[in-house]
């Protein structure tokens, strides 16, 4: 019971420590609707910055190996955020045997390339926007132990790819502990051009360089350890971009288990994207800070700061695919769980008839069609429905989803509904939970619910 109570103690000090973070964004930390990690930042061709993250899932507290989710950010003026939902499922990916942690997203001729490890591997997606859908096009991993100059074993993990264009050639670094790689693809983005060569590693490194080029030079920002604790973040820079990488000091020094990072330019501002812990170190939370480079061409020291990018707000895009666990707030009657056969996958349990979860700000555009979830009831739901509703749990109802009735728990049956046309811009959405069972799963679970989206 004293294990219970304390579990209890720490889901209700993690959920409320969550919910105070609110829906918008007053400075840092920049993303508040869900726990993230491992920032890639890029801007591309159509003029915006597109902010790509590691997802932290709320309430899981067993480490890193439950990490299968990637989200997507986009603003055009550093103001307004838009999340535009999970890009894609690790666990749908057919070579996957393990979790999935900080990636890279890349333009190039039109198409957008998303690389990711997966523990010892990495892959590649490739979509036509930089939203998705994101596609696994060679249906294995792009570079395993088995690539030419990778070492057979080692003490850490394939991790961390990082994309650096120069000179019309695609670099790829990558490597943790004893192993610091870059390797060339090819034009196609599909392939490697010749051996991972192994660079010399920069003083201190620990894992998760992201290299830039600016002002001459090849920027290299990684998690660093001194020996004096926790990693904090290192800077070395190069003239190549085979290196030698040369130490110059710690461009922060706060010290936690993860720090990485992504230094990227919008309309020429250099910005620093990095992570700090959130309650703990497994729900972190990704921050943003401009800067100036020096008189003599290098990154300098740069202060977290409160005030961040300055004021900002945040929105749901409503044709996003979101994860129903994500919820800023919830009536009596919600829990998430675990799904014990699926990898990584956070389900909502709906306890009781009337209640709710609120999605705040979820932009409509001009509009949009249909709903679609993903539910979970193989027994008869009494008046079973989600009511959908907009600004409070009895606001204006846009549409009614039906309980389908699926083979088992767990075992999952779409329910799709049509949306009031009439409803368009930017709105908090309440899923009013409706109907009952006569007998649930271990303790009166009426219906679960996995993800949605909306539909134009």
């Amino acid at each position: 019971m004293l294990y219970k109570m304390k579990i209890l103690k720490f889901f209700f000090s993690l959920n409320a420590a969550f919910l105070s973070m609110g829906i918008n964004s007053a400075q840092n930390p920049l993303i508040t609707n869900i726990y993230t990690a491992d920032p890639a930042a890029h801007q591309f061709s159509d003029g915006k910055l597109y902010l790509y993250a590691d997802y932290d899932p709320r309430g899981e507290n067993s480490g890193w190996l439950n990490m299968f989710k990637y989200h997507v950010y986009s603003t055009s003026d550093l103001k307004v955020w838009t999340d535009h939902g999970s890009l894609f499922d690790c666990k749908d990916i057919t070579w996957n045997d393990g979790a999935a942690w900080d990636g890279d997203c890349v333009e190039a001729k039109g198409k957008y390339y998303y690389y990711f490890p997966m523990v010892d591997k990495i892959g590649v997606m490739v979509a036509d926007s930089p939203i998705g859908p994101f596609t696994d096009v060679l249906g294995k991993p792009l570079i395993t132990r088995q690539t030419p100059g990778v070492l057979n074993k080692a003490s850490g993990w394939l991790t961390s790819p990082c994309i650096l264009f120069y000179k019309d050639t695609a670099y790829m670094y990558m490597g943790q502990n004893e192993e610091f790689y870059v390797i060339k693809l090819k034009k196609n983005m599909l392939e490697t051009d010749g051996p991972a060569i192994t660079l010399k590693k920069p003083k201190h490194f620990h894992e998760a360089a992201w290299v830039n080029y600016a002002h001459g030079k090849f920027h290299a920002t990684y998690g660093g350890n001194d020996g004096t604790g926790k990693d904090k973040l290192g800077y070395a820079v190069a003239d190549n971009p085979y290196g030698p990488f040369e130490f110059q000091y710690f461009i922060q020094n706060e010290q936690a288990a993860t720090v990485q990072n992504c230094i990227t330019e919008f309309n020429g501002q250099p910005i620093l994207f990095y992570h700090q812990n959130g309650p703990d170190d497994y729900h972190r939370q990704i921050c943003a800070e401009k800067f100036s480079y020096t008189a003599d061409g290098k990154i300098p020291y740069i202060s977290r700061t409160a005030e961040g990018l300055g004021k900002t707000e945040l929105c749901l895009e409503a044709c996003g695919k979101h994860e129903a666990e994500d919820y800023q707030k919830t009536s009596w009657g919600i829990e998430t769980i675990f799904e014990p056969a699926g990898e990584g996958n956070h389900v909502v349990n709906v306890l009781g008839d009337n209640t709710w979860i609120l999605f705040g700000k979820v932009g409509f555009g001009k509009g949009v069609k249909t709903f679609e979830t993903m539910l979970s009831s193989p027994r008869k739901v009494n008046e079973g429905a989600i009511e959908i509703r907009i600004d409070n749990p009895k606001g204006q109802l846009i549409g009614t989803c039906p309980i389908p009735k699926t083979s088992g728990w767990f075992e999952w049956g779409k329910a799709i509904c049509n949306i009031d046309q009439n409803i368009s811009g930017v709105h908090d959405v309440y899923f009013v939970f409706r109907g009952y069972t006569e007998k649930g799963f271990h303790y009166r679970v009426n219906y679960m619910m996995d993800y949605f989206r909306f539909g134009k």
